[in-house]
């Protein structure tokens, strides 16, 4: 039996890579307009025997994998409270693709990752209008925060009111600052020139190509 990975995360969490799994990326769409449900069956995973010379595969299972891609998304983020302010993503066990009756059947589980998200949302709005306050430049708030306020239906002084400042990621589609290097979102780099010039601490990075 399967699981299900759960989003209500507004915008897509693509090319979640997962090394020595196979398969070894997975992606889930955005939720901006409807609760998104994720099939995640069994994967596999090659494992060298060095008394017996061979490579033999081992199970990994769905629920496995699906433990993985919540958690790991969920600690990546900035602002974060486990189990209380986070992005609303969890998993179920079994395989699900009925939205409505999904939602009916699970309606308690939505309900918290909701309340759990604008949570997030809220926390990530405090820490820019903080940041804010201290620097006064909105250049120290990030698109997420953006975003977040957004969502919220908040207005604030750092979020700027010219529509030629903002663009849609051609990755994710999330909006994004035209200034932006990196999208908050997905991490595709969209302005090749301006994160060559960038230091990372741990040496070169590895991300994706510009998209």
């Amino acid at each position: 039996m399967g699981c299900t990975v759960v989003s209500l995360v507004p915008f897509a969490i693509p090319n979640i890579h997962k090394p020595g799994l196979v398969p070894a990326y997975f992606s889930i769409p955005s939720a901006e307009k409807e609760i998104v449900l994720y099939p995640v069956a069994d994967g596999a995973r090659g494992q060298y025997l060095v008394d017996q010379d061979k490579w033999i595969e081992l199970v990994v299972s769905a629920e496995t994998i699906a433990k993985s891609l919540v958690f790991d998304y969920i600690m990546e983020q900035i602002c974060i409270v486990p189990n209380e302010a986070e992005p609303a993503i969890f998993w179920v066990p079994g395989n699900f693709t009925d939205v409505a009756k999904f939602s009916k059947e699970f309606a308690g589980n939505i309900e918290l990752a909701k309340k759990r998200q604008r949570e997030w949302f809220l926390r990530l709005v405090q820490v820019a209008d903080d940041d804010f306050k201290r620097t006064g430049q909105s250049r120290s708030v990030t698109d997420l925060q953006r975003y977040a306020a957004r969502e919220l239906g908040l207005t604030r002084e750092w979020i700027t009111n010219d529509p030629g400042m903002i663009t849609r990621c051609k990755s994710c589609y999330s909006l994004v600052s035209t200034e932006a290097a990196v999208c908050f979102a997905c991490h595709a780099i969209l302005n090749r020139a301006k994160y060559d010039t960038f230091e990372f601490a741990g040496g070169p990075s590895k991300s994706p190509a510009a998209v």
